[in-house]
Formats: structure tokens, sequence, C-alpha cells
């Protein structure tokens, strides 16, 4: 009787340690640690199978305080250092992880171990993103695909904005289920697929989802502003994800047809191909395969900075930025406020030769400049001219995108 009862013993222990271990597996049998200290952390990546490449990264449920974030001595910057020493990609859980306030703030200017976090689990105190103290606040998280954040309500200005190389241009897919408010240029030129947001939004960021801004707010609109997640469909039109077909509000933002010829910019028109644009511009280079450039085209005696953006392989927008006043190139500096505001009052009535009177034009102002913007439309082309004053500096841009 007794050698039964240890038998039943070890076999209910053997039952309970097999629970226990597939329970703290993750679907690829890699084992999921909540880690409670940076030293913990550091052990378990060091031993942990995995995160060679952005394909295979390491579950790292981390909960810890994470401090004041800024600091280098601060938990955030403790973890990311022992990432960046591991070299390991790895799928970031900080949903446990304590904070000083409610406002999630990564250091924007620190490099150092954001490019092996590959998706990003924000802590449950989180209900804000930082503004950007530089050019975004997910500056050098180079290879995250997915965040989420279950508390955020408010992003702050240029947090996912996508402009410079070292940003976050792999993102696609954001979920912040209760999000009503988003900054200026929150997810400027940004490759988003899939966002999760709340109910109430009246404005995706001004140069917010930069090509596709308006029609991301026309599905939401459609459906009266109400919480949900929207995508991007096979057309690249926004819909709430539910949705069957194109949703559209009464601004007449409609899907494009694929036999339809709209003029984007010169001699260049929507859904052309790669190559068809190499005609005009064979000198251009290539980014990645949505991302295309051509480094000098001359406007009135200014050099300006061409950036060609495809969607499977088709021709979906344009823009240019104004790199400077010299058309030798000569000149590295960055335009002055004198020169942004002239050069922008020039554009402005180039622009009105070609399409007559802008049917929107104003000035915003900011707590270290102001922005000039004028919107004109032709056909089904939006044309839009920016000129944002930022401390000694100007920057100057024109898209060209579909309505």
């Amino acid at each position: 009787m007794k050698n039964l009862k240890q038998s039943i013993f070890i076999v209910i222990l053997t039952i309970i340690v097999l629970i226990f271990a597939f329970s703290t597996c993750s679907g690829n049998g890699i084992r999921v640690k909540n880690v409670n200290s940076i030293e913990a952390a550091e052990k378990y990546l060091s031993t942990a199978n995995g995160g060679a490449n952005v394909d295979d990264p390491i579950p790292l449920k981390v909960k810890i305080n994470l401090q004041n974030m800024t600091s280098k001595a601060s938990g955030w910057q403790q973890l990311i250092g022992i990432i960046d020493t591991a070299g390991k990609y790895v799928k970031l859980d900080l949903s446990g992880c304590k904070m000083p306030n409610t406002e999630f703030n990564p250091a924007d200017n620190v490099k150092t171990g954001k490019k092996y976090i590959v998706s990003l689990v924000l802590p449950e105190v989180a209900e804000s993103i930082s503004e950007a103290l530089r050019d975004a606040t997910f500056m050098y998280f180079t290879n995250l695909e997915e965040i989420t954040g279950n508390k955020i309500t408010s992003i702050g200005e240029n947090a996912f904005n996508c402009f410079e190389i070292e940003s976050c241009r792999q993102l696609i897919n954001v979920s912040f289920p209760l999000l009503s408010s988003i900054g200026e240029s929150a997810f400027y030129a940004s490759r988003v697929e899939s966002i999760t947001i709340g109910n109430g939004i009246t404005s995706f960021g001004e140069l917010g989802y930069y090509w596709g801004e308006q029609r991301l707010l026309a599905a939401y609109n459609a459906s009266g502003k109400t919480a949900g997640t929207y995508v991007k469909n096979e057309d690249r039109i926004w819909i709430k994800q539910q949705d069957k077909k194109h949703i559209t509000d009464n601004s007449n933002i409609t899907p494009v047809s694929n036999n339809e010829s709209i003029i984007l910019w010169e001699n260049l028109e929507y859904g052309m191909s790669i190559e068809q644009v190499k005609k005009s511009f064979p000198s251009m280079w290539e980014e990645n395969p949505e991302l295309w450039h051509f480094d000098h085209y001359i406007v009135h005696n200014m050099n300006f900075y061409l950036t060609f953006f495809f969607e499977n392989e088709k021709l979906a927008s344009i823009g240019m930025s104004l790199i400077n006043t010299d058309k030798n190139n000569n000149s590295n500096e960055s335009l002055s406020p004198d020169d942004g505001d002239n050069v922008y009052y020039i554009l402005v009535k180039t622009l009105k030769s070609q399409y007559g009177e802008p049917i929107e034009s104003n000035r915003e102002n900011y707590d270290n400049g102001y922005a000039l913007k004028s919107i004109w439309t032709s056909g089904k082309t939006k044309i839009e001219l920016l000129n944002y004053i930022y401390y000694s500096g100007a920057l100057i841009l024109v898209s060209y995108d579909i309505l």
C-alpha cells in the first residue's frame, strides 16, 4: 500500500511538472521567462536558444521598475544595455513593469539595444507616449514590427515618425485600444497596415499616416468614430477589419480603379512600375523595395531631394524635401527660418500658377516654432506644401498623393 501511494505521488508530481513546463513555453518551444531583475534577464538571455535574427526572437517578459527612463542609471537603460550585450532579438513584454509616472518615454537619444526589439508590449501603467525631443520617440527601433499598449490614450508628436533611416520603419501592427488622441506627425511616413484604436478620435495628427491619413480618417469617420481594428485591404484602402467592402464617407475618398489614369506629378502616374519611373529618373536609387530616392532635382535654382513611395511595386505617392538653396549643392547648412518662409511663398506662387488657389492655407504655432501649410487638389491628386520652422532651422516638404 505504501509503495502504491508513493507511485501515485510520483505520477501526480510528474504531471504537475509537465503542466508547468508546457505553461511556461511559447508555441515554438521557447520558455517564456517572467524575470524580476536585470540580473535574471541577463542570465536568461545568455542561456536562451534563438534570437539570432528577427524571424526568431526570444520571448522576454520583464517585471522590473523602469524608473526614469531617460536616465543612464534607470532600469530601462540597464535592460536595453543587457539586450545589446546579448546581441539577441527579443519580443519584449513590459506589461508588468513599474514606472514613476504614466508617460512612456524610451529616451529617443539612446541607441543601445533598441534594434534587437522586434515586438513590444508597454507597461499596463503607461497611459501616454511622450513626444519626440529629436527626430522620433521610437528612434533606433529599426526592427520593431508591432507594439501594444493596452492603457495608452494619447500619443505625442513625432512618436512613430519614420522620416529618418534609423527610425521604426518596419512597424506594421499597432494596438492601442483606448487611444483617443494622436499628436502632430505621430505616424509621419509610416508603413503601418493595422491599427487598433479607441472611440472619438478627431484627428490622426497632421502628416500622421502621411501616405494614407485621409483614407484612414474616412474609414474611421464612416464607422461612427468607433473603437476597433482598421487595416489596409488588398487594394491598399483602409477599412474596419470586420467590413467586407470599402468604407467611404462624404469626402469622396474612393478606391482607385486599376484602369484609371491619375497624374501625381509631372508625367508620373499613380500605379506606375519602378521601371517606368526610372525612365524619367534613371539615377534614382533604392533604399528598400518600397522606397526609392533621387538626390538632386532643381526647382527655381533650389536643390530638392525626391522620394518615391511604392506599394506592391506600384507608385503610390511622391515627396519632395528641400536640401538647400544652392543648385550646385555646395552648402550643407540647413535652411534658416527666413529662408524657409521665402522658399515657401515662392513655391505657393508656383503651385498657384499650376493648380489655382489652394483649398486650404493655415499656420499653426508650436512651442519651438510654427508650420505653414497649403493644400491643392487636381482631379484625384492632393498636393500639400509644408514649411516647418523649428528652433533656428526650417524644413520644406511637398507631397503628391491620391485623395
